[in-house]
């Protein structure tokens, strides 16, 4: 597999390669990624939930086989929680970073202010710092929230407040 493969957007027809990527996670990964440890049975309905039409979903690899790395942007208001994870052998190729990049790209493009991370994630600290973006300075965790510029919003399309919670995704 080729860790150059480019990120594509994922629809709902996907839900099985993402099911197939969380799953082969183990468990201290998966801490990593949804900061608290997940049964396979919880990962099962967690994929169940992921709304592909209304949230963000990016992976990096074949169509054939599990994405070589994976993000989910939960959408809700001006805000998105993300999740991302990358499977062990393809660790350090910037998989993340470029997961991390188009995540903020499409929130800016789609009037979001804020993007929503496990601030406990050692890569989501290393990626943010190295692409120096903005963070909000917060004192309880377990949060790390990226500010993101938003472009306009049309004129048709009213921005709507955030809920002040994080929303789980």
């Amino acid at each position: 597999m080729n860790p150059q493969s480019t990120s594509l957007r994922l629809g709902g027809d996907a839900r099985l390669r993402v099911l197939a990527h969380l799953l082969a996670l183990n468990p201290a990964e998966r801490v990593s990624r949804f900061n608290a440890p997940q049964s396979d049975t919880s990962i099962r309905a967690y994929v169940a939930r992921v709304d592909f039409a209304r949230d963000l979903v990016l992976a990096i690899g074949p169509a054939e086989h599990p994405p070589l790395a994976l993000a989910h942007l939960g959408v809700a208001g001006n805000s998105g929680e993300l999740g991302f994870s990358v499977l062990a052998p393809w660790r350090g190729a910037g998989l993340a970073t470029r997961l991390f990049e188009a995540v903020v790209a499409w929130a800016e493009g789609n009037g979001l202010e804020r993007v929503l991370c496990i601030e406990g994630h050692p890569a989501a600290r290393r990626i943010v710092a190295r692409l120096g973006l903005r963070k909000l300075q917060r004192f309880e965790p377990p949060r790390l929230t990226v500010l993101v510029s938003p472009a306009a919003p049309s004129p048709t399309t009213p921005r709507t407040r955030a809920s002040p919670n994080p929303i789980p995704c």
